[in-house]
């Protein structure tokens, strides 16, 4: 065999070699890189995606009740029908959030946080923020029921003028939020 010919067959050999390790590596690093997408994409992705639902159900009950007050008839009842399914449907969309979607329902988050030495105060702020919320809701309940009872009897300007009448004591700050207990 001329020597020509075995140096070719040698460097093609080395260069399928290469080929097959940079291959396998890049396989390998795919295989990592797609593990680390579907861990942010369960582990905070999907709470970011459902603490927006959360967030839109109240946007959503929030117009209803606005959407009512403007409006008379069968297009009002649909608003008050909307404004009570979403106040049926924060508090379990609440719940199904702190129960799954929260860093103490998240092996993986707790050890990525606690490696940095910021699982403490993540979970103390979450604990927080979420205490925050259900007290909130529950001042923003009593409110809803006034509101949708005052739409319910209204003569013309009735709920708009206890609206006008809320949002002065507010701004006069006559009306506190009470603390967070």
């Amino acid at each position: 065999m001329k020597i020509g010919l075995k140096i070719a067959l040698a460097l093609g050999a080395v260069v399928l070699l290469i080929t097959g390790i940079l291959t396998y590596v890049a396989l390998h690093n795919i295989g990592i890189l797609g593990g680390r997408l579907e861990s942010l994409y369960a582990e905070a992705i999907i709470p970011y995606s459902q603490a927006e639902a959360i967030n839109d159900s109240l946007d959503e009950m929030q117009t209803a009740l606005i959407s009512a007050i403007n409006e008379t008839g069968s297009q009002q009842q649909q608003d008050l029908n909307e404004v009570a399914e979403r106040e049926q449907a924060f508090p379990v969309l609440l719940d199904n959030y702190e129960k799954e979607l929260t860093v103490a329902s998240q092996p993986a988050m707790q050890d990525l946080l606690k490696h940095y030495g910021a699982l403490e105060d993540q979970m103390t702020r979450e604990q927080t923020a979420l205490k925050e919320v259900k007290h909130d809701y529950q001042l923003l309940k009593p409110l809803n029921e006034t509101v949708v009872d005052l739409v319910k009897k209204a003569n013309g300007m009735k709920p708009t003028r206890f609206l006008t009448a809320l949002l002065m004591k507010f701004m006069t700050g006559s009306m506190q939020r009470p603390p967070c207990s």
